[in-house]
């Protein structure tokens, strides 16, 4: 844009005004002086003097009047850019009065007072004009020259000020457009993934428990079918998601406390089944020196480690998967630890030349592995950013025909336990010693190590080789053991091994016997009954189970002690452990009926209560007629939505000083913010459908600990 040229003289001495015009008003210049400059510049060989800016000069006699011109000059849209100010004009305002005015009420006005002589002070006039850097001095008698350069600096300084004004005000609008357009993205985003999940967990949940049914076998497989397509939906519409927010920058990483341990358990869990039906081992490991209880985000570790073992489980068709979690030796690095998460599979491998394809985005080896195997490419891509989020990186090393290693790094932080969650009381199995054989390395070393975590002194042997070698090389070698953990399928292998391994040893205390099973068959159970074991565990085995398993047969052991003929009215398994816990009452706020069915069902077959509400109104007299432990809150509901609804309970419980109630937010959206708002809205944990039973298990069984 032109720069302004309009400049107001306020003083009260009319030659003042004239000197003002002689230095920078315009002048008409003679027809010899023009001829001279073109000889001039021809004889020396320069440019013609190019003519000066042309001023627009108007006059006020006072300051009142030059205060007014001002304001009608930016009223009428030509406001004046510079305003030569004399400091003593009486009778009326001075300078120093008229300048505060001018600073006040004129947001862009550049003043230069001028004086010979001031009634005031330095400091006084920065006390009333404070320290501005729209304001100069200029002192009498003037130099032409002087004025000359301030008309051309402020006069450049005021309309470079015009133009970042309006250049800011376009930013803002177009931030605030694009801010509009993000927030109706993501309300679209919110929507479609609330209408997308909600009948997708009316397809997975209706699925799993036509699962459960008696079927034929042509049957099965197609629900198999139809579970596995709304699996493969549910991914995609996930990893679409996470995508689109990690390049918004819109991931913000959680900071909670979690027990690390548990995390791989559950995870391997989830793949158990598949590992089985793909007739591939699975195994775990957390190596010396990995802390339990870290700080850190467990989702998003998750999340890498899941699409990790779905990729070691598609490209592997022979052997097994080991996930291995390791500390990285490194300096200290603000009080965290880096650990290091392998997933080491005997699959196809990768060439040297795939391998520089991997971890971008839309990209697979080659497109015959994704017509063969399925995917967008979006998986890894996903998994590097965010293990750079968390302060780590992504890596791997392959081999044609031998297998992967697919690593990530993350930071974390060791904490103590929780108060409300601590650690297992293990004080009763210390110092047990234990004899353990499994055929599975994998197994054999995860076992151990869940065994040691225990607090119990174990010995290991690998296969029936090793177990026959044993006790053949030592008689009665088992009267030194509290407990014998052996893999039930060894025993089809060596039926000698029965009778030895249950004789009754000349000890005071009898010995412990537990079959284990990668692969449990329809029976074992029963059959480890009549062999004369005490307990049958499928693995993995979650420690809290492993460990309250321990302790049933504990306690049998101590009434066959005190009781010679005394006999367990059943088998110990996984099941009568979670039988004998606490049962407690849920209320499950959802307007779906469909999804009531799938809830419902996964709750009272884990033996928990369950009533149901259809909305917000009937919460609140749910809890008005009786006590929950827990409510399983659908956030958009009709009549009163599940944060109101919330609110009105955390109001209710502060008014009355009543027990804290945990509500677990069960929702279809899945955009960031929507979280953060649950939690702010006083609930205490988040679910996004379709939920897993695991999931909603796992969740549960948290906040009822």
């Amino acid at each position: 844009m032109d720069t302004n040229q309009r400049i107001l003289i306020v003083d009260d001495n009319a030659s003042i005004h004239a000197d003002f015009q002689k230095a920078i008003g315009t002048q008409t210049q003679s027809q010899a002086n023009i001829e001279l400059d073109a000889f001039e510049a021809e004889l020396f060989g320069i440019q013609p003097r190019a003519p000066g800016p042309t001023y627009e000069i108007s006059s006020a006699m006072q300051g009142k009047e030059g205060y007014e011109a001002a304001l009608a000059a930016v009223a009428e849209g030509t406001p004046f850019a510079v305003a030569f100010v004399d400091v003593r004009m009486p009778p009326g305002w001075d300078g120093i009065e008229t300048t505060s005015r001018l600073l006040r009420d004129i947001d862009n006005l550049e003043i230069v007072l001028c004086s010979a002589f001031s009634d005031y002070s330095w400091e006084e006039i920065t006390r009333i004009l404070g320290d501005n850097d729209r304001v100069l001095f200029l002192r009498k008698p003037f130099d032409p020259v002087e004025v000359k350069q301030m008309a051309l600096a402020l006069t450049k300084k005021w309309s470079l000020r015009r133009d970042s004004r309006l250049r800011t005000a376009e930013l803002e609008s177009a931030r605030s457009i694009a801010e509009d357009a993000s927030r109706e993205k993501s309300e679209f985003l919110s929507n479609m993934s609330h209408e997308i999940r909600t009948p997708l967990n009316g397809v997975i949940g209706m699925a799993n428990l036509l699962a459960q049914t008696e079927m034929t076998e042509e049957q099965r497989d197609y629900v198999h079918a139809i579970a596995y397509s709304a699996d493969v939906l549910l991914e995609l519409i996930n990893d679409i998601l996470d995508f689109s927010k990690i390049e918004a920058g819109k991931v913000v990483l959680e900071e909670i406390s979690f027990d690390l341990r548990t995390t791989i358990e559950d995870i391997c869990r989830l793949f158990k089944f598949k590992f089985d039906e793909a007739h591939l081992s699975l195994a775990s490991n957390l190596a010396a020196g990995v802390p339990r209880w870290v700080r850190g985000d467990p989702t998003r570790i998750r999340q890498i480690l899941l699409n990790y073992l779905s990729n070691a489980l598609k490209f592997t068709s022979q052997g097994g998967v080991n996930l291995v979690v390791a500390p990285v030796a490194e300096e200290a690095h603000e009080d965290q630890t880096l650990l290091r998460f392998e997933v080491r599979d005997t699959g196809i491998g990768i060439s040297k030349q795939g391998i520089e394809k991997l971890f971008r985005t839309f990209s697979q080896v080659d497109s015959s592995t994704t017509r063969k195997f399925g995917g967008t490419g979006l998986g890894l891509a996903i998994s590097r950013k965010l293990a750079l989020l968390m302060g780590g990186e992504v890596g791997v090393e392959s081999e044609l025909g031998v297998g992967s290693c697919f690593w990530f790094t993350a930071r974390v932080r060791e904490v103590e336990p929780p108060e409300r969650i601590t650690e297992p009381e293990t004080k009763t199995l210390q110092g047990l010693s234990a004899l353990l054989c499994e055929h599975r390395e994998g197994n054999l070393t995860t076992f151990s190590q869940q065994l040691t975590d225990l607090g119990l002194k174990t010995e290991t042997l690998l296969g029936a080789k090793k177990l026959t070698d044993f006790l053949e090389a030592e008689p009665g070698v088992l009267q030194k053991f509290d407990l014998v953990a052996i893999d039930y399928n060894l025993t089809k292998v060596e039926p000698e091994w029965p009778s030895e391994l249950f004789k009754r040893p000349d000890s005071r205390k009898p010995l412990m016997h537990l079959a284990l099973s990668k692969e449990p068959e329809p029976g074992f159970a029963q059959s480890a009954a009549r062999s004369g074991f005490d307990a049958f565990l499928s693995l993995p085995v979650e420690s809290e189970t492993l460990q309250h398993c321990l302790e049933d047969m504990l306690r049998n052991r101590g009434k066959r002690e005190a009781l010679a003929d005394w006999k367990p009215e059943k088998l110990i398994t996984r099941h009568t452990v979670r039988e004998s816990k606490e049962t407690y009452r849920i209320l499950l706020a959802e307007d779906n009926r469909v999804n009531q069915k799938v809830v419902v069902h996964v709750l009272r077959k884990a033996g928990l209560d369950c009533d149901v509400a259809e909305n917000g109104v009937e919460v609140l007299e749910a809890l008005a007629d009786k006590a929950y432990d827990l409510i399983l809150m659908d956030c958009q509901m009709p009549e009163m939505d599940g944060f109101q609804t919330t609110r009105h309970i955390r109001e209710a419980e502060a008014d009355r000083e009543g027990e804290r109630i945990p509500i677990v937010a069960l929702t279809a959206n899945a955009i960031k913010g929507d979280r953060e708002r649950c939690l702010e809205t006083g609930m205490d944990d988040y679910l996004t459908k379709p939920v897993r039973q695991k999931n909603l298990l796992e969740v549960i069984t948290r906040w009822l600990a």
